[in-house]
């Protein structure tokens, strides 16, 4: 054995024992450490000299590197490479990948608005006088001239935006709170509970001394705060107890910081809603108190009977049952209540100017930017005295429709809701609100009214008689509704001290009403059916401005003659003397309420309404184009039905309820809501491609020209001989077999005074596309209605049907046979309990945004002003080896690692622009270290971003069910021969790593977490002409396998997620990739579409991505200039006119202010079973609008539930929007997603 010798001593040892006890000893051990610590030193300069000469060598590569790949980047003022195009699509019908970086992406959130700064422009043109709406009424005194003022200008945000008030600077504007929560809508982010500027304690003051007794005092009635939170949930909660009504309780009510166990002793749930009514009643009989208490109740319900009158000088008749609140009290309720502080008392216009280069445009978004809220306010200014108060117009935006309450029985409800259109569309839609006040219950006119008929005149009423009765019962209704109270503050004001001691002078004025087609007969006064509802048959649009209704004293003296010889002479409906002085104008003999209140005041009642997009397109038109589809399918023969059921099971969802899962069998149109309607339109083309040779239906170009050919009638009657679906025959037979059996169900007495039960009609022989219908003429007066009233998802009948669903949840609840009362108080109830908790909005520690699970993976709610959000857990480790190891056959994989560190590389070092195609050296490489050799998968990444509207919005990508993302191209003319400004990819795994870079370069000595996106690429097919001009989608496919298909992307590209639909015509195709559990992780076949359409229309924001000119599209603006250029020859033309004449843009007003999705959307998930009111000249058309009346009984399974919804048909009162219950939150943003396009 060799010697072992000390290297603090010179001693030497001859065995390892006697060695290590020497080493312990004093005398040698500290010097033996300070040898071992010298080594130690040479060694680690000998290996950081080693690393040092590997690194410059790695540097140096690296700089040659950089001026080979970067010159262009760095060198600004050499001209840019031209890259010539290479084919896209490879002889395999695959279409090509063009290899080329993304240009980065930077997302900006919405602005905040203006400061009303005195030091803004002022405008010192005088105030042009206001358009007078009603220049044929002869009774209209005569304004005087315009007082000259000045005009304020706000200074333009960071977008562009600038408002102009027309009067001056005003005293009050609600952008003096706005936080970006006030523009967040996605249920995700996480916003502010309140950002009002009152504090909650603020009803008693600023000291907290008594705060003790300002808590006990803010849960009047309730005896404490613990049995006010317990009512409050109830009342909010819905009826149908789900995980997230069970968390609102336990944290809201039992995680309280004030809950206390004891408050429950002796409680009972029928006491406290007693001690609700009873607060209720005592406070409406106070007669002192303050008109801006949030407790007020002297707009509670008032019950009351009305009397109309019966031809041939009867007596009147006695309807009772009529629930209704005075509309001046609820105004001013309304502006009480602490969302008021949000209302805009002060209308303004609102202009775009994006650069300095462009010209400014004018802005359409809310009722308050609109001309009618403008031209009303100009009068009141012309017209009001010195000295008084500042003017604030309540703009007030009614809304009326019947409802069926249950699904079986016909118990229903006839509400009149009220709006404030000085609130937001976007708060106003949402029920969750409470933006819809209850104005008034319209009762029915029930059986009596044949008895009262047949005792009166010995025989029952006719068809006609009852529908004539009905339309006075409403005018009745309205006449008490427009009290003298309220027509004294229409001509002179309400003064009323409203929010922050601002003294003001209120006068409200209606704006728009709202309802579908047979309740906005009813209200205008016109015939149900006739030839010429509303004069829209015109040619062009300057016929429908030149023959648009005005309410004048012809009119009127026609309709006083006809009532006398009703009323008086004893004529009949029917006689020829009255169709002939009523029927050339499609009038009826009954007066308006409005005409006979407001007129005289300058009023033009048919002003009030506007096209309804829901109604009359969603389950209008395009319902009875989409009927007729089907009719063309049955026609053509062969599977197609069954091809287009196949292929609408086939498109994938988008969104969080933007396009949602289809329906087995769509052409069965069962229980469709209007929601899903809209959803079969932007899902059409791709699905009905190739499906009509004959008709042609491939792409926009022919699907357009193939609605033209039905407006023609050229494809129906020449090609197909189109019959009545199956639905449509059997919905038939079952409503006249519910007449006859109603019929012989009747006394003898009555039976013989009726006419003989109607015979079953024949199978129908043909039936053709229906053109004389006022649904699908109304499309002409949408423009008009934007710049008059604001964007049709501000007007649209929506968000009344919304409201519906507040009644119908509470009537289980109630009395049945006196609902409506109970209803009435369910609804006061509800609306105190809100006042209450907006006023005591107290931060609690459980309030905050509970964090979401998403696919086993908990994500937190993600702030407003982020771009993405990625979860921080680190649960699902990927082992880079393992992984690698177990796939290393995978296509998908090929070259993993060393494209990954590229990519990471690329990033670390701080490029212009992020991808995978610069490739770096393996020395480079090894500057780049995954932190043990792992990577984290995520299942969800939320995508923020700003909307066209300046509306906050959020996309949620995920790998499993919306994978497809679109990224900027960097693609222009100059570099391109055919651009396109967006690149399109789908996420196959979404990882996050811990990365170090070490090196010269290297700018942090700490590991960094780094996020990105494994993608497939897709490519353009550029033999297929797409865009506006071409009135083509358009279409891309997935890259060839040789194509380097396979890629990186930060986060931070990404745009928004996109919808891509299969091109089902093109079929499936394996030549692009082999198989692959990577690429294909959920497929149930190793195949691939072969390609895809873009799905442009998917959503409001999505369809002004792909046109140009969004407002809030800032951060893409530059590249989405392109598409202005790809427009329709009469597009442009049109334009063109339009600037000559002086008219606004309208593709540009659309651009910041309509709303599609939608989105917010929000979203009314309306049954599409609703039926119009069958009125009895309905019998006289029925031909011609078979399909609303046969539809109408498609949607129910159940026979008896049919032939009662015929009971309430008969009965002349709106169907009912009744659909299957879905999440509140869903609802409030399809809410927010219906446009005016």
């Amino acid at each position: 054995m060799a010697e072992l010798k000390c290297p603090g001593c010179p001693k030497k040892f001859q065995n390892n024992r006697s060695y290590a006890n020497h080493k312990r000893s004093r005398k040698c051990k500290a010097k033996i450490k300070a040898v071992a610590a010298l080594r130690l030193d040479l060694r680690t300069q000998n290996i950081q000299s080693k690393q040092k000469r590997r690194l410059e060598t790695a540097e140096e590569e690296l700089a040659q590197e950089q001026e080979q790949h970067m010159q262009i980047e760095l060198d600004h003022d050499e001209p840019p490479v031209i890259i010539q195009p290479t084919p896209l699509v490879r002889p395999s019908g695959r279409p090509y990948r063009r290899i080329r970086k993304p240009i980065r992406y930077r997302d900006e959130p919405p602005p905040e608005p203006m400061a009303l700064n005195p030091i803004a422009d002022i405008l010192s043109e005088p105030v042009q006088p206001p358009d007078v709406l009603t220049p044929h009424i002869a009774n209209l005194e005569a304004c005087p001239p315009p007082i000259p003022a000045q005009q304020f200008r706000t200074l333009p945000d960071n977008y562009g935006m600038y408002r102009v008030y027309a009067h001056g600077r005003p005293l009050f504007t609600p952008d003096e709170s706005y936080t970006l929560s006030d523009v967040s809508d996605s249920p995700n982010l996480a916003v502010n509970n309140s950002s009002s500027s009152r504090q909650w304690f603020s009803p008693w003051g600023s000291s907290l001394e008594n705060l003790e007794e300002s808590i006990k005092t803010s849960c009047a009635p309730f005896p404490n705060i613990s049995i006010f939170r317990l009512i409050s949930w109830y009342y909010n909660a819905s009826i149908m107890k789900s995980h997230g009504e069970l968390n609102k309780l336990v944290c809201d009510v039992i995680l309280a910081d004030d809950f206390d166990r004891d408050h429950f002793i002796g409680f009972n749930a029928a006491k406290e809603s007693k001690r609700m009514d009873d607060y209720l009643e005592a406070q409406s009989c106070v007669t002192n108190q303050s008109s801006s208490s949030p407790f007020s109740a002297k707009d509670g319900w008032i019950e009351a009977s009305v009397f109309i009158s019966v031809p041939s000088e009867a007596p009147k008749f006695e309807v009772k049952g009529l629930y209704y609140r005075r509309p001046l009290e609820v105004i001013k309720a309304a502006f009480s209540e602490p969302g008021a502080e949000k209302f805009h008392t002060t209308p303004f216009k609102s202009y775009w100017k994006p650069s300095p280069e462009e010209s400014e445009e004018r802005i359409y978004f809310e009722s308050y930017t609109a001309d009618v809220f403008h031209n009303e306010f100009d009068k009141i200014h012309v017209q009001l005295p010195p000295g008084k108060p500042e003017p604030v117009i309540a703009a007030i935006m009614s809304y009326s429709d019947s409802t069926h309450l249950t699904n079986f029985g016909n118990a229903s409800l006839w509400p009149i809701y009220l709006y404030i259109g000085n609130q937001s569309k976007y708060a106003r839609a949402k029920p969750t609100s409470f933006a819809a006040h209850h104005l008034a219950y319209v009762p029915k006119l029930g059986d009596d009214i044949q008895e009262f008929y047949l005792k009166t005149f010995g025989k029952l009423a006719t068809a006609a008689m009852l529908t004539h009765l009905r339309r006075e019962l409403l005018q009745a209704v309205w006449l008490l509704l427009l009290d003298d109270e309220f027509i004294h503050a229409y001509i002179h004001g309400l003064e009323m001290e409203l929010f922050k001691e601002l003294m003001s002078l209120l006068f409200p004025r209606f704006i728009t009403h709202s309802a579908d087609y047979p309740e906005k007969i009813m209200m205008a006064c016109l015939k149900y059916l006739a030839n010429c509802p509303f004069r829209l048959f015109a040619r062009d649009l300057c016929d429908r401005k030149r023959l648009m209704r005005i309410d004048n004293e012809h009119q009127q003296f026609d309709i006083e003659t006809v009532r006398k010889w009703l009323f008086v002479d004893g004529k009949s409906l029917s006689s020829v003397s009255v169709d002939r002085v009523l029927g050339a104008k499609s009038l009826v003999p009954t007066r308006n309420a409005f005409s006979q209140r407001l007129f005289k005041h300058g009023f033009n009642f048919y002003q009030l309404f506007v096209p309804d997009l829901m109604h009359e397109f969603e389950l209008g038109v395009w319902k009875a184009v989409f009927i007729h589809l089907l009719r063309l399918a049955y026609a053509h023969g062969g599977d197609t039905i069954l091809e287009i059921n196949a292929r609408y099971r086939q498109v994938p969802t988008f969104g969080r309820d933007t396009i949602r899962k289809f329906t087995n069998n769509v052409s069965g149109l069962k229980k469709l809501a209007a929601r899903d309607f809209e959803d079969l339109l932007q899902c059409a083309i791709p699905v009905f491609e190739g499906l009509f040779p004959r008709a042609g239906l491939p792409t926009i170009e022919s699907f357009g020209g193939f609605f033209s050919s039905l407006l023609h009638g050229t494809a129906s009657q020449n090609s197909y001989e189109t019959k009545d679906l199956p639905c449509e025959e059997t919905a038939r037979v079952r409503r006249q077999a519910a007449q006859i059996k109603k019929a012989t169900s009747m006394p003898s007495k009555k039976r013989a005074l009726t006419k003989d039960p109607p015979n079953a009609k024949k199978k129908s022989t043909r039936r053709n596309f229906n053109l004389t219908t006022y649904k699908l003429h109304s499309l002409g007066g949408y423009v008009r209605s934007i710049r008059d009233h604001g964007t049709t998802d501000g007007t649209s009948s929506q968000t009344g049907e919304l409201e519906h669903r507040r009644v119908k949840r509470f009537y289980p609840r109630v009395q049945k046979g006196k609902h409506v009362k109970g209803i009435a108080k369910q609804v006061q109830r509800e609306r105190l309990l809100h006042t209450l908790n907006e006023r005591n909005k107290v931060p609690l520690k459980n309030s905050k945004t509970p964090a979401t699970s998403e696919a086993d993976e908990v994500l937190p709610a993600t702030s407003p002003d982020v771009h993405h959000h990625i979860s921080e857990e680190v649960r699902h480790k990927v082992s880079l080896a393992q992984w690698l190891g177990k796939n290393e056959d995978d296509p998908a994989l090929k070259d993993f690692l060393p494209r990954l560190k590229d990519h990471l590389l690329s990033r670390l070092l701080g490029h212009e622009y992020d991808g995978d195609e610069t490739e770096f050296t393996p020395a480079q490489r090894a500057t780049v270290i995954i932190s043990n050799n792992n990577i984290y998968r995520h299942h969800v990444m939320r995508v923020n971003y700003t909307t066209y509207d300046l509306r906050r919005e959020q996309d949620s990508i995920n790998p499993r069910t919306h994978p497809d993302v679109k990224v900027l191209s960097g693609e222009t003319e100059e570099n391109n021969t055919d651009p396109h400004p967006y690149w399109y990819a789908r996420v196959i795994e979404i990882f996050h790593a811990r990365v170090l870079h070490v090196g010269p370069l290297s700018r942090s000595s700490q590991p960094q977490r780094v996020e990105f996106l494994f993608v497939r690429w897709f490519g353009r097919d550029l033999d297929h002409r797409a865009g506006w001009k071409a009135k083509h989608l358009h279409r891309v496919g997935f890259v060839a396998e040789d194509q380097n298909p396979f890629g990186f992307l930060d986060p931070l590209q990404v745009v928004r997620g996109i919808h891509l639909i299969p091109a089902y015509a093109h079929g499936r195709t394996s030549a692009a990739l082999g198989p692959s559990k990577i690429a294909r992780p959920f497929a149930l076949t190793q195949e691939d579409w072969r390609c895809y359409y873009v799905a442009m229309f998917v959503d409001r924001d999505i369809l002004m991505r792909f046109r140009g000119g969004g407002v809030g599209h800032k951060s893409t603006r530059e590249a989405t200039n392109f598409f202005k250029n790809d427009r329709d020859k009469l597009d442009v033309e049109r334009r063109g006119l339009a600037h000559q004449t002086g008219e606004d843009s309208v593709a540009t007003d659309n651009a910041a202010g309509e709303s599609e999705e939608h989105d917010a959307n929000e979203d009314a998930e309306m049954d599409g079973d609703e039926e119009d009111d069958a009125l009895p000249e309905q019998q006289e058309l029925e031909d011609s609008d078979e399909e609303d009346e046969e539809m109408a009984d498609v949607e129910d399974d159940d026979e008896e539930e049919e032939e009662e919804e015929e009971e309430e048909e008969e009965d002349g009162i709106g169907g009912d929007d009744d659909g299957e219950e879905r999440d509140g939150q869903m609802d409030e943003r399809e809410a927010l997603g219906y446009s005016a396009l």
